[in-house]
Protein backbone atom coordinates (compact mmCIF):
# COMPACT_ATOMS: atom_id res chain seq x y z
CA UNK A 1 0.00 0.00 0.00
CA UNK A 2 2.50 2.45 0.79
CA UNK A 3 4.39 2.30 -2.63
CA UNK A 4 0.89 2.77 -4.02
CA UNK A 5 0.41 5.75 -2.12
CA UNK A 6 4.18 7.01 -3.58
CA UNK A 7 3.45 6.31 -6.59
CA UNK A 8 0.02 8.50 -6.78
CA UNK A 9 1.88 11.30 -4.70
CA UNK A 10 4.46 11.54 -7.73
CA UNK A 11 1.59 11.43 -9.96
CA UNK A 12 0.28 14.35 -8.70
CA UNK A 13 3.63 16.18 -8.33
CA UNK A 14 4.45 15.30 -12.00
CA UNK A 15 0.87 16.73 -13.45
CA UNK A 16 1.08 19.81 -11.20
CA UNK A 17 4.48 20.53 -12.44
CA UNK A 18 3.25 20.16 -16.08
CA UNK A 19 -0.56 22.21 -15.24
CA UNK A 20 -2.77 19.21 -16.28
CA UNK A 21 -4.62 16.96 -14.57
CA UNK A 22 -2.90 13.58 -12.68
CA UNK A 23 -3.53 10.70 -14.49
CA UNK A 24 -3.10 7.65 -13.82
CA UNK A 25 -3.91 3.43 -15.28
CA UNK A 26 -6.86 1.81 -13.56
CA UNK A 27 -5.20 -1.77 -11.91
CA UNK A 28 -8.41 -3.58 -13.17
CA UNK A 29 -9.14 -2.56 -16.68
CA UNK A 30 -5.68 -0.84 -17.29
CA UNK A 31 -7.73 2.65 -18.46
CA UNK A 32 -6.85 5.90 -17.80
CA UNK A 33 -8.50 7.83 -15.27
CA UNK A 34 -7.46 11.10 -13.36
CA UNK A 35 -7.32 11.26 -9.55
CA UNK A 36 -8.48 14.25 -7.45
CA UNK A 37 -8.64 15.19 -4.16
CA UNK A 38 -11.67 15.17 -2.65
CA UNK A 39 -13.32 18.17 0.04
CA UNK A 40 -12.92 15.79 2.82
CA UNK A 41 -8.88 14.94 2.08
CA UNK A 42 -9.34 11.45 0.39
CA UNK A 43 -8.72 10.62 -3.10
CA UNK A 44 -10.64 9.57 -5.84
CA UNK A 45 -10.03 8.09 -9.37
CA UNK A 46 -12.45 9.49 -11.89
CA UNK A 47 -13.37 8.48 -15.67
CA UNK A 48 -12.27 11.70 -18.23
CA UNK A 49 -15.43 11.77 -19.61
CA UNK A 50 -18.04 14.59 -18.82
CA UNK A 51 -21.27 13.42 -18.15
CA UNK A 52 -24.92 14.96 -18.48
CA UNK A 53 -25.43 15.53 -14.53
CA UNK A 54 -29.27 14.65 -15.15
CA UNK A 55 -28.35 11.44 -16.49
CA UNK A 56 -26.02 9.97 -13.27
CA UNK A 57 -27.90 8.59 -10.56
CA UNK A 58 -27.38 11.04 -7.60
CA UNK A 59 -24.73 10.38 -4.93
CA UNK A 60 -22.75 9.67 -8.43
CA UNK A 61 -22.03 12.84 -9.87
CA UNK A 62 -18.59 14.11 -9.13
CA UNK A 63 -17.82 18.27 -9.70
CA UNK A 64 -13.98 19.13 -9.83
CA UNK A 65 -13.41 23.22 -8.93
CA UNK A 66 -10.64 24.98 -10.74
CA UNK A 67 -8.06 23.57 -8.29
CA UNK A 68 -9.03 20.14 -8.92
CA UNK A 69 -11.31 19.34 -6.01
CA UNK A 70 -14.06 17.03 -6.43
CA UNK A 71 -16.99 17.42 -4.71
CA UNK A 72 -20.20 15.14 -4.86
CA UNK A 73 -22.83 17.41 -7.19
CA UNK A 74 -26.25 18.25 -5.95
CA UNK A 75 -28.70 18.40 -8.68
CA UNK A 76 -28.76 17.05 -12.35
CA UNK A 77 -30.38 20.04 -13.89
CA UNK A 78 -30.16 19.75 -17.46
CA UNK A 79 -27.08 21.14 -19.49
CA UNK A 80 -25.09 20.60 -16.12
CA UNK A 81 -22.04 18.24 -16.83
CA UNK A 82 -20.27 16.07 -14.13
CA UNK A 83 -17.73 13.10 -14.10
CA UNK A 84 -18.15 9.92 -12.72
CA UNK A 85 -15.72 7.66 -10.29
CA UNK A 86 -13.82 5.18 -12.62
CA UNK A 87 -14.62 2.08 -10.40
CA UNK A 88 -18.25 2.90 -10.93
CA UNK A 89 -17.89 1.85 -14.48
CA UNK A 90 -14.96 -0.02 -14.63
CA UNK A 91 -15.02 -2.90 -16.64
CA UNK A 92 -12.53 -4.60 -14.86
CA UNK A 93 -15.47 -4.73 -11.60
CA UNK A 94 -18.71 -6.40 -11.17
CA UNK A 95 -21.32 -4.15 -13.85
CA UNK A 96 -23.48 -1.48 -12.24
CA UNK A 97 -27.17 -1.74 -11.12
CA UNK A 98 -27.73 1.69 -12.82
CA UNK A 99 -29.02 1.85 -16.88
CA UNK A 100 -26.84 4.87 -17.46
CA UNK A 101 -23.52 4.01 -15.84
CA UNK A 102 -23.93 0.27 -17.58
CA UNK A 103 -24.03 1.95 -20.74
CA UNK A 104 -20.71 4.20 -20.18
CA UNK A 105 -19.41 0.72 -18.63
CA UNK A 106 -20.27 -0.84 -22.34
CA UNK A 107 -19.02 2.14 -24.09
CA UNK A 108 -15.76 1.95 -22.15
CA UNK A 109 -15.28 -1.53 -22.94
CA UNK A 110 -16.22 -1.37 -27.01
CA UNK A 111 -14.03 1.59 -26.94
CA UNK A 112 -16.78 4.12 -27.99
CA UNK A 113 -15.74 6.41 -24.94
CA UNK A 114 -18.07 9.34 -25.35
CA UNK A 115 -15.00 12.61 -25.59
CA UNK A 116 -12.20 10.01 -26.25
CA UNK A 117 -11.67 8.56 -29.72
CA UNK A 118 -11.24 4.29 -29.40
CA UNK A 119 -7.64 2.91 -28.52
CA UNK A 120 -6.95 2.27 -32.10
CA UNK A 121 -7.68 5.53 -33.20
CA UNK A 122 -11.00 4.47 -35.57
CA UNK A 123 -12.98 7.23 -35.38
CA UNK A 124 -16.58 6.22 -34.49
CA UNK A 125 -19.83 7.47 -33.56
CA UNK A 126 -21.71 6.54 -30.19
CA UNK A 127 -25.26 5.48 -30.63
CA UNK A 128 -27.99 7.22 -28.38
CA UNK A 129 -27.51 6.00 -24.91
CA UNK A 130 -30.46 5.34 -22.51
CA UNK A 131 -30.64 9.10 -21.14
CA UNK A 132 -32.02 11.36 -23.34
CA UNK A 133 -29.57 15.01 -23.42
CA UNK A 134 -33.26 16.82 -23.31
CA UNK A 135 -34.84 15.96 -20.43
Amino acid sequence: MGSYLTERGQVMAEAAAADREPTGRCRYCQREAAWHPTVRGRWILLDLDDHPAHCVPNGRRWQVDPRGTVATAAGGAAGRMCRIAHWDVCPGLPAPRDVYLESVRHRLITGQSRNRPPMDGRIFRTSASPCSDSK
